[in-house]
């Protein structure tokens, strides 16, 4: 029976990878490039981490399968009450229930959104978990009293730690970047250790890990990792974060050489991203521009609500909820419920367009919005339902910012990470065609190409398709694409977690709330 490995890199790119292949920091990353078959693996049209993660295992895009950011929001007339999206929210089956069905065990480590955990044929230690709540919320619950046997394990350091996050990136930041990348090369060795030790005790037909240690690094220290913004002569800090930084890659490549030797040579090996990464310049606040154009106010004198917005819900009639959002909602009146005349909401929503249009940098002139994207035609589907009238693309791909401030439209006085569109993918081993170069491919591709690597027929109701051109074509002639009933989709209603399922407390989700906002996704 077919064995595969997916290896998930949150927020990789090929253009901090290459040169760490080339100049021997990831030799065995080199060694899966040069051998096997490499392309770009464009992310969601948002390019955010729920939604591709989402995608990335259901073959649905956002519109489908419903996970549309870290927040929801739900509309009572008075208010909006925003909450965390969860595993209950994606209408869509992933490819490890998929393989469940057809006979297939699995493991999966460290993907977010997957709380409350469905019981599988295998193992879930889901990612995005406060340490405290991680043993209630992991697969077979028994297998914590196993893990926490070892002599290695420590909840502590493998999961999130909220605290570090903010010392690390808040305004006037508390930890030194070296200590940040120490910290994540200490997570990452755990992540890893956790999967060795299943590989070795318990292997699977599909094993599945994410190491979100990349996406951490860049967003603090991009200003140190890309060529254009390094410093020439960078001071003692900034060579010990260096040396850091080549050293969380270099042991990242160490864990995935074992991890594929551990798969077996019979095995296919694929390494995914859930979106690239890239320069951020540019602060765009954008519920400052919406109070400006008089949709939007502000509280006075009161306490920022949870998700930090403190707005008059009485008045506003057009919001931007999160930074990782990028979207403007924009409230229709009717019964009883403040907002725009319903007659009026393609008017106000072409007038917002123009006017994000006419945005610019203060310093050359040039238009900072590089594309709007419309809700009915790029999140289309019933998991859309919640999405953004208007989800802003920015020139640097960047986050928007949800405060009040004196300019909507700035230059950071320090250049940062942010998400860009182009991730990564690599595939090697049996099968896999060796120095090919793939077609650019979307996120939606990733699971019909896992599925089939699996010997598993793909549902015909994938929006995606097999990357056929990383296979051989001997390989593919004696394991032909197969076609297979839809998977399980809901149409109505969020799918459901089953009833042993616990759903997070709400320590928990302030704990999650916290960590988004030291990370920069909410205000």
């Amino acid at each position: 029976m077919p064995t595969t490995l997916m290896i998930a890199l949150d927020g990789a790119t090929h253009t901090i990878l290459d040169p760490l292949m080339d100049d021997g920091t990831m030799p065995f990353f080199k060694q899966l490039r040069d051998g096997g078959a490499r392309g770009v693996l464009k992310s969601t049209d948002h390019p955010l981490t729920p939604p591709a993660f989402t995608t990335m295992i259901t073959g649905r895009s956002p519109g489908r399968h419903g996970l549309l950011d870290f927040i929801k929001g739900e509309d009572d007339g008075e208010q909006v009450f925003f909450t965390l999206y969860d595993a209950r929210d994606n209408r869509c089956e992933t490819i490890w229930a998929i393989a469940n069905r057809l006979n297939r065990k699995v493991m999966a480590l460290n993907f977010v959104m997957s709380t409350p955990v469905a019981p599988v044929c295998g193992y879930i230690v889901p990612g995005m978990t406060h340490w405290k709540h991680l043993r209630r919320h992991m697969h077979p619950p028994e297998f914590f009293e196993k893990l926490k046997a070892q002599p290695w394990f420590d909840p502590k350091v493998m999961c999130w730690d909220f605290d570090h996050m903010e010392k690390a990136i808040s305004a006037k930041p508390e930890m030194a970047p070296s200590e940040w990348v120490r910290d994540h090369i200490a997570r990452e060795r755990q992540w890893f250790q956790v999967m060795r030790f299943l590989m070795k005790k318990d292997p699977a037909d599909l094993m599945a890990i994410v190491f979100d240690g990349v996406d951490k690094v860049q967003h603090v220290c991009w200003d140190l990792m890309d060529p254009a913004t390094r410093p020439a002569h960078p001071d003692a800090e900034q060579q010990e974060t260096l040396a850091l930084i080549r050293q969380y890659f270099s042991e990242l490549d160490g864990f995935v050489r074992e991890l594929v030797e551990l798969a077996g040579p019979r095995a296919q090996t694929f390494i995914v991203s859930d979106h690239g990464f890239g320069p951020f310049i540019y602060t765009v606040r954008l519920n400052q521009f919406l109070h400006e154009q008089g949709l939007l106010f502000w509280k006075d004198g009161e306490a920022a609500d949870a998700e930090g917005l403190n707005l008059d819900w009485s008045r506003t009639v057009a919001y931007c909820p999160t930074q990782s959002s990028n979207g403007i909602f924009i409230r229709v009146a009717g019964n009883g419920r403040p907002g725009i005349a319903p007659e009026r909401y393609d008017e106000v929503r072409n007038g917002l367009i123009a006017k994000l249009r006419e945005l610019r940098d203060p310093e050359n002139g040039q238009p900072v919005v590089k594309d709007i994207l419309l809700k009915e035609k790029h999140f289309a589907g019933p998991g859309g339902r919640l999405a953004p009238d208007l989800t802003l693309v920015l020139v640097d791909h960047g986050f928007v910012n949800t405060s009040p401030g004196a300019r909507i439209v700035e230059r950071k006085p320090q250049v940062k990470g942010t998400h860009y569109p182009d991730g990564v993918f690599l595939a090697h081993g049996a099968g896999i065609r060796k120095g090919a170069n793939v077609p650019t491919l979307a996120m939606v591709d990733v699971a019909p190409t896992i599925l089939h690597s699996l010997g598993l027929p793909i549902p015909s109701n994938f929006e995606g398709r097999a990357a056929v051109e990383a296979f051989e074509a001997e390989w593919l002639a004696e394991n032909p694409i197969e076609k297979g009933p839809p998977a399980r989709e809901e149409t109505d209603s969020p799918a459901t977690a089953p009833a042993a399922a616990e759903a997070a407390s709400e320590d928990a989700k302030k704990e999650v709330y916290e960590q988004l906002r030291a990370l920069g996704y909410i205000e």
